[in-house]
């Protein structure tokens, strides 16, 4: 079976960072993702976005999205769906999230021209 998971979005706000009760560095992030299309009835361009929530467990990894993961940055990555359950005011709720962990994907694609810009106007 096979429970991969792969985007290319911008991030909706900072990353927040903190750790589990155990002490583990995770990062949680919110991710847009955007489908665009000409609507043949009218003739307009429309959008939809989907918001997908993310979790990324493990030093490495949390250290990336903490330098990189700022509002508005492009982000890639491959992870898995998690769905978890949790009662809010008497009533179940459930959540699912892409979890990124020890077999994930996380890239910032725009990183490099983001490193060139700042080298160059240090010069």
């Amino acid at each position: 079976m096979i429970n991969n998971v792969t985007l290319l979005g911008r991030l909706g706000a900072d990353a927040e960072i903190r750790e589990t009760k155990g002490g583990e560095p995770v990062a949680n992030f919110r991710v847009a993702t955007s489908e665009v299309w000409l609507d043949k009835e009218s003739g307009e361009w429309k959008e939809r976005v989907e918001w997908h929530q993310i979790a990324a467990f493990g030093k490495g990894l949390v250290a990336l999205v903490e330098k990189h993961g700022t509002k508005g940055n492009l982000i890639f990555l491959q992870g898995q769906l998690r769905t978890r359950s949790y009662e809010k005011d008497g009533q179940k709720h459930y959540s699912t999230e892409v979890i990124l962990g020890r077999d994930a994907v996380v890239r910032f694609p725009e990183r490099k021209m983001i490193e060139q810009g700042s080298e160059e106007e240090a010069a």
